[in-house]
């Protein structure tokens, strides 16, 4: 069948729009869950979002740092040791902050989601930002931005937001090497006591949802010992 391209196909209208049922489930904390229990495969997407963001920082880059060094270890395993146990177990996690959230999304399969929630729980509540990673991560960032201080589009990006939000505002505020020099590991071990917690957590779980695997973020996720 030939097609004529010089006929512009026929536009037609949406008729209905069938979005997937969302159920809210509250751990025992009073964490919110998120469920969307749909799909055929058997895999799942947790979603971690806490309210500590760029809008809830005080010094630059505490927010993006703090994310970024959860992954480096905690009081009972290194941070080799994590990601060598969800590569083990097939899942993908990634953490991101942005302007006013911040947190990570863990892909896997459905039964594997379920031992690996203690882990990803272990994360975000016994992080210890180890002094050593913290002074690598920072010196790769400060090349990193060197490198990009180089490149028109990352020039001209950090022009247009301040010149659109000022330099005051979080929004507005882009990184300088300066910012390395005034944060240090502390800083981000005050922000994650601060933020990290049950009252500035909302949890989204989609795919194969299966009731087991809420059982399990409740008993982590929604424990009442779990203080903030």
């Amino acid at each position: 069948m030939s097609i004529n391209r010089a006929i512009e196909p026929a536009i037609n209208l949406i008729e209905s729009v069938v979005l997937p049922k969302v159920d809210v489930v509250t751990l025992d904390n009073g964490v919110q869950a998120h469920v969307i229990n749909a799909g055929e495969q058997e895999v799942v997407k947790i979603e971690l979002l806490f309210k500590a963001g760029k809008w809830f920082e005080t010094k630059n880059l505490v927010s993006d740092f703090t994310n970024r060094m959860l992954r480096e270890g905690t009081e009972r395993r290194t941070g080799k040791e994590i990601a060598d146990i969800f590569d083990y177990h097939g899942a993908n996690v990634n953490y991101a902050s942005a302007y006013e959230t911040a947190g990570a999304v863990m892909y896997s399969l459905s039964h594997k989601a379920e031992i690996l929630i203690p882990l990803l729980h272990e994360v975000f509540t016994e992080a210890i930002f180890p002094a050593n990673e913290y002074d690598t991560i920072a010196n790769n960032r400060k090349q990193r931005l060197k490198v990009d201080l180089e490149k028109n589009d990352f020039v001209a990006n950090r022009t247009f937001v301040d010149a659109l939000y000022g330099q005051q505002h979080p929004y507005g505020r882009v990184t300088k090497f300066e910012d390395f020099d005034t944060m240090s590991p502390a800083d981000l071990r005050n922000f994650y006591k601060q933020y990290y917690n049950p009252a500035n957590l909302t949890i989204i779980v989609s795919g194969q949802v299966k009731d087991s695997l809420l059982k399990e973020l409740n008993k982590y996720f929604g424990s009442t010992s779990w203080k903030g």
